[in-house]
Order: C-alpha cells, then structure tokens, then sequence
C-alpha cells in the first residue's frame, strides 16, 4: 500500500543532499523545490538536511531555501538549527592527537593520494608527500584518499582501525564522478544521520514514525532504516534502493524529492492533481 501523510498530523522531512536533492549543477536546486517549501511551511511540518557536506557549503541552499528547520552535517557529526539559539547543538570531534598518533605507526603516503581534514573553521588538504603530521585543529572527519587498484580495502580499515581503535566510524567511499578512486573517512563514534534525525525529532517532539527521510547513497543506510518512512531516487545505490521503503520512479536531476513531497501533502490536503512519482519495490 503506498505511503500517506496521516490527516492532521505534523511530519518532518529529511532529505541528503548530493544525489538526493540537488541536481548535478553546483548547488543548484530543482524548481519544485520552491514550492515544495512553501507547502511544508503553510502545512506546519518541518523541513532538515542531512548531508555529508560542511555547514558553510550548505548555507548557500539555506540561503535559496529560505527556510531549513536544523541541519545535520559531516554524517552526524554536527547537528544545529541555522535560526533557533535554543537548540540544542550537538559538535563532535576527533582530537588531533588521535590522528597524528596514527599517522606516525602508518605511512599513509605508501597508500594515499591525498588527505584531508575537515574542523570547525579549518578545511585542510595534503598532497602526496606533504607533511602530514602538521595537522593543527580537531576533525569533524579526516579523509584518506587512495586508489582502488593499489590497496586493499580490508588492509587499509585494518591498519588505521588497529591503530586508532573501535572509538571511530570508518566509512569507505567511491570518490564523487571517479571509478578508480576510493577513500576512507573517518569520523567520531556515535556520528550518524540517523543519530542526528533522532535529536531532532526530540527537539520537535516528532515521533520517529513521523519522520520522512530521503537518501541515495552508504551514509544514509542508516537513516533510510530508521525513519518511519523512506524513500530512495531512481539514481540511488542499489544498496540503498534496497533499504529504502520506496523507490521513486524521478531522479535528483528530475525533482524527485520535491515533487513527492508536494504529492504527499496534497493528498494530506485532499488534492489529488499531482500524479503518482512512486513505484513498489518487487521481491523476486
């Protein structure tokens, strides 16, 4: 049976950015994406990102937006609201002692082509070569790339989880529009998008099955699973398509996300001039 907003009741819509809901143009948003805000504001729900990006590449889509009711960054690892001081903001890092420690056991140059790490106000990138030990700041995520042909994965998680241990998320990523680049990103335990949806949820007093999420890619798994309710777009990961509950029919680059969360309140509301943008998942 296809998913409906129940009448009279308030949800939260969270949706991943990259591959999700923007299009593949530079922070560029489909246009539904317009009215798709004004019908979650006229209707009282709640609209949150959940993205792997930074807060300060995200705040140009808060900007065309104009109306975000938390943000959720780095996978968890930063949950706040751009316009409410009584939030409760959640910032979790890794201490750069940890990861200079694992550095000087691990020639990371034997595998990497280039690091990076991601803090608060610093956005830092090494080249093959460079010194990497003079990291100055605390991490929200510390990013190893490689290629996929010289190492294996196991071989790398081992070495960096052996010498870092169980306390970190290890995350391994196919590099954006790359096939032969890989990278791993490590981030403080306890960071997911699930974790973050849940902190707002409380906040909003929203239960979790009143919460809509859309994902397409490894690091919103969890978040897809968790949600009352999900959807992944056409263009998702099979892995994804696979925990999500729904699978639409539209790409991010068609308005996927958008255009099924206008359906969706339009029905709440008793409209029904949207078409259907979903299709059933088969098991075979």
């Amino acid at each position: 049976m296809t998913f409906k907003l129940k009448k009279d009741t308030k949800y939260i819509f969270a949706t991943d950015l990259d591959g999700t809901f923007l299009t593949s143009f530079v922070h560029s948003l489909h246009i539904d994406s317009y009215e798709m805000i004004e019908k979650i504001k006229e209707n009282g729900h709640h609209f949150v990102i959940a993205t792997g990006r930074s807060w300060w590449w995200t705040k140009t889509i808060y900007e065309q937006i104009g109306s975000i009711d938390a943000s959720i960054h780095f996978s968890g690892a930063i949950v706040h609201h751009p316009r409410l001081d009584n939030f409760n903001e959640f910032r979790s890092s890794i201490s750069q002692i940890i990861i200079k420690n694992m550095l000087k056991k691990i020639d990371v140059w034997s595998f990497a082509t280039r690091t990076q790490a991601v803090g608060r106000k610093f956005h830092a990138t090494w080249s093959k070569g460079d010194d990497v030990n003079k990291l100055f700041f605390n991490c929200y995520e510390y990013i190893i790339e490689y290629e996929k042909s010289k190492n294996s994965e196991p071989e790398l998680l081992a070495k960096i989880a052996r010498e870092m241990g169980e306390g970190y998320v290890y995350r391994v990523w196919n590099l954006f529009g790359e096939s032969e680049r890989k990278c791993i990103i490590i981030s403080p335990k306890g960071t997911s998008k699930s974790e973050g949806l849940k902190k707002v949820a409380e906040y909003y007093e929203i239960p979790k099955e009143n919460v809509v999420y859309f994902g397409d890619n490894i690091n919103d798994l969890d978040a897809l699973e968790w949600a009352g309710y999900s959807f992944a777009p056409s263009n998702a990961l099979e892995v994804a398509k696979e925990t999500a509950d729904e699978v639409l029919k539209l790409s991010c680059e068609e308005g996927a996300v958008p255009k099924k969360i206008i359906e969706l309140i339009n029905e709440q509301n008793g409209q029904t001039k949207w078409k259907k943008f979903t299709h059933h998942k088969t098991n075979t």
